[in-house]
């Protein structure tokens, strides 16, 4: 039987589900993360991460290749999304980021603005908590990527197995049409 997410799951557990292998995989053999920046000890995706106690927007993300799937609640991802449009102009920062899909919001725009790459899973992501199913969110994901780097088309099919790749300066990747 398909799960889905009930509403009286807390939101708090809500925002600490982990991104699936599924999306966490083919993101990573792309761009090989250093750092994970919201994350908790139990669903950190990379060895190095922050945590609420560290505060990753605080933290600098100089150097680093970041993961980041914030808390979607309330609408906090938007803070998230100001610090990686930030780190990326000042320090060159790449940023890789699972939000959702909420592209008529305030918050979102600095995506439209700045991103070079946005993904739109095949479907809703089915998150998962201990490698556990903790099934689908009512709203659509996207993932928005942050870099100065063109991606090849290696790299582009790998990432057209999570979803629709569209590539802001220059439209929608045709790899994904089998």
């Amino acid at each position: 039987m398909r799960s889905n997410l009930k509403s009286n799951v807390p939101l708090i557990e809500k925002d600490q589900w982990e991104t699936p292998d599924y999306v966490f995989k083919p993101l990573n053999a792309v761009f090989s993360f250093t750092i994970d920046v919201a994350a908790t000890t139990a669903n950190a995706r990379v060895k190095n991460f922050y945590t609420a106690d560290d505060d990753g927007l605080a933290q600098d993300w100089s150097g680093e290749t970041v993961f980041c799937n914030p808390p979607h609640t309330g609408g906090a991802y938007g803070t998230w999304i100001k610090k990686a449009v930030g780190e990326f102009h000042e320090q060159l920062t790449e940023t890789v980021m699972v939000l959702p899909f909420n592209s008529d919001t305030q918050g979102f725009r600095p995506v439209w603005k700045y991103a070079h790459y946005l993904i739109r899973p095949y479907g809703r992501i089915r998150y998962t908590m201990g490698g556990e199913d903790r099934g689908v969110p009512w709203f659509d994901s996207c993932i928005v990527v942050f870099t100065h780097e063109t991606l090849d088309t290696e790299d582009l099919l790998a990432l057209s197995e999570i979803g629709y790749v569209i590539d802001l300066f220059e439209g929608v990747f045709p790899g994904y049409i089998k």
